[in-house]
């Protein structure tokens, strides 16, 4: 999150040049702004978006959601948490409530150049970096499904362990002149001649100052503005609105020439599409206003110190950074709405804690007759091949699809070249006919690949 940093740049002011003014009516009005929403909003909205990104990570953790999408999820989570616990304590707790120390506190002085405000952005741009990556694997599972068994299969956690140590390599790169924006002033001590560092933090007066770095006209022109606008702007609209019309295309597709319903598929389309949207709504504003202070930059650099931002622009950065933290906490919201084995683990680990076996409620009893389906074709793992068999399809081999509820019959024909996906209950009702002809055959677990190619993943 972008700080507003004022710079002392020493410009030639024009008599007439207009560097803008505060009537108190616009102070008031700021002031109301940065309080009910940078303080009451988003203190609500955080505490609440870091309850249910924990929660997410304890769901998304457990031995029923292993998979490589909800691995990325937990990392996501894990980057909006930090996100949301910096902007929490720098804007709502020390800037609106001056709580637990004040604004000009000493202990703040030393955290904000070197701590706050750097890993601040750090956090912002690894949690749109990890958006983006997230979308390109469900890319790949969806359209190059061959290419994406393979890699899960040859190292699919060494795969996943790269994309993080990239996401956060590249937003620690990107963000790495943060670090330099800002120093740390000590100013009058008891002692003087006092050299040692600690001596200084508990006897002086601690403050921190604008850098000559960020004072720069180009640094101002080409890095604030120009490289936050895109790689935190353009760049990930762009890809992410790429990926997903990919996806969704590779969805139509394969739904359209297989005549198949792919539920999983689509609920885990269902739950990117609602992060992404979410994501493109929430820094929808920010981008706006980062193109329009890119306009205001002659202006900026003519006037120095003495440019005063309109207080409108002030009110909608309140509302920009209000709108960054709805959009780091409302993960948990969409797996609740749209992820069905979500809710069933999340179901199940309320259940727990409440001392009961299950919860009465209809989502949770539709997951569970599923559960009872895929166990008891789970227990009933056959190949079943007879002579009439052999003269008609050539083989005949019921796939068992370990958690999914969605399970198929393929027959492959040997004359004719098709495939037939008959629904559960008529796989249910063959395969126990073919027990009765013959025993059951130990068979290997399969992968969770539909007859398509696609990947399907319980969610």
């Amino acid at each position: 999150m972008e700080q507003n940093i004022s710079t002392d740049a020493a410009f030639n002011i024009e008599p007439s040049l207009d560097c803008g003014n505060h009537t108190e009516a616009d102070a008031i009005l700021t002031s109301n702004f940065h309080y009910w929403l940078e303080g009451v909003g988003m203190l609500c909205v955080g505490l609440f978006g870091l309850i249910g990104n924990t929660v997410s990570i304890i769901v998304l953790s457990s031995s029923d959601m292993r998979s490589s999408f909800n691995y990325l999820l937990i990392i996501l989570s894990l980057t909006d948490n930090l996100f949301l616990f910096i902007t929490l304590l720098d804007y709502s707790c020390v800037r609106a409530f001056s709580w637990p120390v004040e604004y000009d506190a000493n202990i703040y002085s030393l955290l904000f150049p070197k701590v706050l405000y750097p890993v601040n952005n750090i956090a912002m741009t690894a949690s749109i970096l990890m958006v983006m990556v997230i979308s390109h694997e469900r890319y790949v599972a969806v359209c190059h499904p061959v290419a994406f068994r393979k890699n899960q299969s040859e190292g699919g956690k060494l795969r996943l362990g790269i994309y993080t140590l990239v996401v956060f390599v590249s937003a620690l790169i990107i963000n790495i002149p943060k670090f330099m924006e800002c120093n740390v002033v000590f100013l009058e001590s008891a002692d003087d001649n006092q050299t040692n560092f600690f001596h200084q933090i508990w006897y002086s007066n601690i403050t921190w100052e604008v850098t000559e770095l960020r004072k720069d006209p180009n640094y101002i022109r080409f890095y604030v503005n120009w490289t936050t606008f895109m790689f935190t702007g353009i760049l990930p609209l762009v890809f992410l609105l790429f990926f997903n019309y990919k996806i969704f295309m590779g969805i139509k597709y394969t739904h359209t020439r297989w005549r198949k319903n792919q539920t999983g598929e689509i609920n885990l389309a269902f739950i990117l599409v609602g992060i992404v949207v979410v994501f493109l709504v929430c820094n929808l504003l920010r981008v706006t206003l980062n193109i329009i202070e890119l306009s205001w930059l002659d202006e900026i650099f003519s006037c120095g110190d003495n440019f005063i931002h309109p207080a409108w622009f002030h009110c909608l950065n309140s509302v920009s950074h209000f709108l960054l933290v709805v959009n780091s906490s409302t993960t948990f919201l969409i797996y609740c709405s749209v992820g069905a084995k979500f809710k069933q683990v999340l179901f199940r680990a309320a259940a727990r804690l409440c001392g009961k076996e299950w919860l009465e409620s209809p989502q949770a009893n539709g997951v569970n007759e599923a559960k009872k389906t895929s166990i008891k074709i789970k227990e009933t793992d056959i190949k079943c091949l007879d002579e009439e068999d052999k003269m008609n399809h050539g083989s005949a081999a019921f796939i068992g699809s370990g958690d999914s509820p969605t399970h198929h019959l393929v027959v492959k024909a040997t004359n004719q070249k098709k495939e037939f996906f008959p629904s559960t209950e008529t796989v249910i009702s063959e395969a126990e006919a073919c027990l009765h002809r013959q025993p059951v055959e130990a068979s290997t677990p399969t992968d969770k690949l539909s007859s398509n190619g696609v990947i399907e993943t319980s969610f």
